[in-house]
C-alpha cells in the first residue's frame, strides 16, 4: 500500500515517504537507538513524527544536522547534559552558538596536547643523554642545550632536608601558577666561591613565549660534569672546589638525575659548571 511500511512484528504504519525509521536515521551516523532516546529526552533532537498507535518515530533527514552538532559537542569533550542550555526560546537548539564553543575547546585541547608533545619530546631526549652520562665515571664534558629555570633563593640552614624539599615544592607549584610548564629536571643554583656559599632553587621550564625577568636563560654550551649520589648533608662547596678547581664565582648547576624510575632509595645529582 503506499504510503505504508512493515514494521517488526507485522506491525504496520502509516509514515510519509520522507521521513526516515529511528534505525535508517541512527545509521546515516553509525549511533544506536538508546543513544537517539537519550537526545529525546535532553530535549535535543526530537523526532519529526511520532505515530500515534505504534509509538515508533520518525526523522527527517535536515535533521542530520542537529545530530551532527550533537556528536561534535560530544567529541570536543564538553558534558552532554550542558547542550540543554544551549537551547534558545524557541525550543531549537542553537548550533551556531554550540559550534563556536566547541572550535574553543578544540583549540584548547590542541594547545593541551602541543605541551603534552613538548613535554614528551623533551623527556625523551633527556632520557637519551642520560642514558650516556649515567656510564660515565668522573668528571666528564658534554654540550647542553638552552635552558630556561624559574630560580628562587634558599635562606635558612641548608642541613634541613625537609625544608629544602618544601621549599622547591613551593617553587614548582608556582611556576605553574605563573603559566609556565614546569619539567624534570630541577635542581640547586650553588655559588662556591662566595663566604658562606650560597644557594637557590631552580625548576626548569619549556622555553616560555616571553623570557620574564624571574625566568633565568641559560645558555647552550659546554659544560664539565660529575654525577655522584645525593646524601642529605652533602658539602657542595668543598665538592665542587675539589673536582673543578678552576670554578669561578658560579653559578655551578647541580640538577637532579633520575637514574632508576622504579627504586628512589638512591638520589643522584650532576654537577654541571659552564666551559670559558
Amino acid at each position: 500500500m503506499p504510503g505504508f511500511i512493515e514494521q517488526a512484528e507485522g506491525a504496520v504504519t502509516d509514515m510519509p515517504k520522507d521521513f526516515m525509521t529511528s534505525g535508517e536515521f541512527a545509521g546515516l551516523r553509525n549511533v544506536n537507538l538508546n543513544s537517539l532516546r537519550y537526545y529525546e529526552k535532553l530535549n535535543l533532537l526530537k523526532p519529526a513524527w511520532i505515530d500515534s498507535k505504534t509509538k515508533y518515530r520518525y526523522f527527517r533527514l535536515e535533521q542530520i544536522a542537529t545530530l551532527d552538532t550533537i556528536l561534535f559537542f560530544i567529541e570536543v569533550g564538553l558534558p552532554l547534559n550542558t547542550l540543554k542550555n544551549y537551547i534558545n526560546k524557541d525550543g531549537n537548539l542553537d548550533q551556531r552558538r554550540v559550534l563556536k564553543d566547541g572550535k574553543k575547546a578544540i583549540e584548547d585541547k590542541l594547545a593541551s596536547m602541543k605541551e603534552k608533545l613538548a613535554v614528551t619530546e623533551f623527556d625523551l631526549m633527556n632520557l637519551e643523554q642520560n642514558r650516556w652520562c649515567n656510564e660515565q665515571e668522573g668528571v666528564f664534558t658534554r654540550e647542553i642545550g638552552e635552558r630556561f629555570f624559574v630560580v628562587a633563593p634558599f635562606h635558612g640552614e641548608w642541613e634541613e632536608p625537609a625544608r629544602r624539599e618544601r621549599e622547591i615544592m613551593a617553587l614548582f607549584w608556582k611556576t605553574k601558577e605563573m603559566g609556565l610548564l614546569p619539567i624534570f629536571p630541577a635542581g640547586m643554583l650553588v655559588h662556591p666561591g662566595r663566604t658562606p656559599a650560597t644557594y637557590s632553587f631552580f625548576v626548569q621550564v619549556l622555553q616560555p613565549e616571553v623570557c620574564e625577568q624571574s625566568v633565568l636563560r641559560i645558555p647552550k654550551g659546554t659544560f664539565s660534569c660529575l654525577q655522584t649520589e645525593l646524601t642529605p648533608k652533602m658539602d657542595f662547596p668543598k665538592l665542587i672546589r675539589e673536582n673543578f678547581p678552576s670554578v669561578g664565582d658560579g653559578p655551578v648547576i647541580l640538577s637532579n638525575m633520575l637514574r632508576d624510575t622504579q627504586h628512589f632509595d638512591s638520589r643522584y645529582v650532576e654537577i654541571q659548571v659552564a666551559g670559558d
